[in-house]
């Protein structure tokens, strides 16, 4: 993006002609000097994809060698100032070499190849979603393994008070006399014969009959905790919602870096066809689905359906009944904004008189539909946060050199 300052919310200083010619490629604002013992580690010299010519064409962020300009070396060699720097330490400053102002200044400043971008944001996208995939996996199979011995325990223990309760309660030497409790019993002719089946026994066949029809422990536990179950479709339900929340999280990035490296040049075939699918996918048509899923489920359902809640409810549970599709404008905008921030490098001022009129109408909607319950307290910070959105994007539009004059 041609605005200084605009690529994504990172400030990057750059020099006039005439400072470079004088002092080089060093940039030397207040902002670059950096602290190099905590920054250098984090973003100099690291890239989770690359190509085969990355080690050749690595950008060098932090050079070592510079000549500090005149005007600021009193107040580099006195310690009194902020901006001093001990000659005994290593002092290198922010070197964007010959980059462009936009997304390819930004790349420079965390250490990568403009071409690099996308690969390295999908990458760690990928990766948080394999993890919080892993984890909910694992709570799944802990929470099974738990019932299915917790069952096994409770049986145990069941049986032990049944057969304790047996031998006080049901024993015929403690329901009888001292005298028949120790006489045999006969059944001949003169005797009473068999007695009728008691309504303990018919219970306690009833109990054996069904032990010996019903499934066992390891299937029983099976049947519930599998995907359709009872307990299985609560975790499925868990993990859908939490792989909606990740989408939220990186619509903007994985947007403005698979338009931007689309129309990259020098990348690759590959990673194009793949910013190609991811904008088609994760951009529009998965964040589509669900929305059209959300229209077609009834209200009631949505809030009151524990399960339909977990899954689905990241996209509106902020909302009130009825106001569900609200949500279509916060995806619009940053769908808008990310092919405005990849695709328009060319004009930072075009780039900025779309953000203004994205916040502007951001901020409006909320006051013609209110998407919040009464009493929620969050028209006033919604309409702060606009106002600040809206102000920023102003001044990225008066800062450009279309409008400032600067060269």
């Amino acid at each position: 993006m041609s605005t200084p300052g605009y690529s994504c919310g990172v400030h990057i200083s750059r020099q006039t002609r005439s400072s470079r010619k004088a002092h080089g490629q060093i940039s030397y604002g207040v902002s670059s000097f950096v602290p190099n013992t905590l920054v250098r580690p984090l973003i100099s010299d690291i890239t989770l994809v690359q190509g085969p010519d990355a080690s050749s064409k690595r950008l060098d962020t932090y050079p070592s060698n510079f000549s500090s300009p005149a005007a600021f070396q009193p107040m580099i060699s006195d310690s009194y100032y902020p901006l001093y720097l001990a000659n005994d330490t290593y002092n290198p400053l922010l070197d964007l070499h010959a980059t462009k102002d936009g997304i390819e200044a930004w790349a420079a400043a965390v250490g990568l190849r403009s071409q690099d971008l996308f690969g390295t944001c999908l990458v760690i996208f990928l990766a948080i979603t394999l993890g919080v995939v892993l984890l909910s996996i694992g709570l799944w199979a802990l929470h099974g393994l738990l019932e299915y011995f917790s069952t096994e325990v409770r049986r145990a223990n069941n049986i032990y008070t049944n057969n304790n309760r047996s031998s006080m309660h049901s024993s015929p030497q403690a329901s009888l006399g001292g005298k028949e409790a120790y006489e045999p019993r006969s059944y001949g002719w003169d005797s009473d014969g068999p007695q009728l089946p008691t309504q303990s026994s018919l219970a306690a066949a009833h109990r054996n009959s069904d032990r010996a029809s019903a499934p066992s422990r390891l299937r029983r536990t099976w049947l519930r905790f599998r995907i359709k179950g009872e307990a299985g479709a609560f975790h499925a339900a868990a993990l859908y919602g939490n792989l909606i929340r990740l989408i939220l999280m990186f619509h903007l990035p994985i947007t403005a870096f698979s338009v931007y490296q689309v129309s990259l040049s020098s990348a690759s075939v590959v990673s194009r066809v793949f910013a190609a699918l991811a904008f088609v996918f994760i951009s529009v048509a998965i964040p589509a689905f669900i929305l059209f899923k959300i229209k077609r489920t009834p209200t009631g359902k949505l809030y009151d359906a524990t399960r339909t809640l977990l899954s689905l409810g990241p996209m509106y549970n902020v909302y009130i009944e009825e106001k569900q599709m609200f949500r279509v404008l916060p995806l619009g905008a940053s769908l808008i904004e990310g092919i405005v921030v990849g695709g328009g490098q060319r004009s930072g001022i075009a780039q900025a008189i779309i953000f203004v009129l994205v916040e502007l109408v951001m901020l409006v909607m909320p006051a013609i539909w209110y998407p919040w319950a009464e009493g929620a307290g969050m028209g006033a910070p919604t309409a702060f946060l606009g106002i600040v959105r809206t102000a920023c994007a102003v001044l990225c539009m008066l800062l450009s050199r279309a409008v400032s004059g600067q060269t």
